[in-house]
């Protein structure tokens, strides 16, 4: 999450022409990704590599989110049935060129059972953007 719990609570149900519709500049998009229509209280607009496999055809993805412009977060979604089906997975994807605040951001999305018996669904390979 790139902003605080309270700039997220903050975003309200979708109206057309508000936050939700202004979207990032292109370098800070994540290559391959466009925004999807619509968007989500508590979250923004969610963002899909294209083209978006539709429900009950994928197993993982990766979608992005923004909000007033600029990308908000990365969401991995994976299905129960990849999970139970023991699809351990280390995904890397893709990345924008820019970003608004300095700081660590993912750069691999990783599905595992851990040696306790539990599930993870993590965000790994960190690296420094400026």
């Amino acid at each position: 999450m790139r902003i605080t719990n309270e700039e997220r609570m903050a975003i309200p149900t979708y109206t057309p022409g508000s936050a939700f519709d202004l979207l990032p500049t292109a370098p800070f998009r994540p290559s391959g990704y466009s925004p999807l229509p619509g968007g989500i209280p508590t979250m923004g607009k969610h963002w899909a590599a294209l083209p978006f496999p539709a429900p009950g055809t994928f197993s993982s993805v990766l979608i992005y989110g923004s909000y007033g412009g600029k990308m908000t977060f990365e969401e991995p979604m994976v299905t129960l049935a990849h999970i139970l089906n023991g699809g351990a997975s280390n995904i890397p994807f893709a990345q924008p060129q820019q970003f608004h605040t300095p700081g660590y951001y993912p750069t691999k999305y990783n599905v595992y059972k851990s040696s306790d018996g539990n599930y993870q669904i993590t965000l790994s390979g960190f690296v420094l953007r400026q």
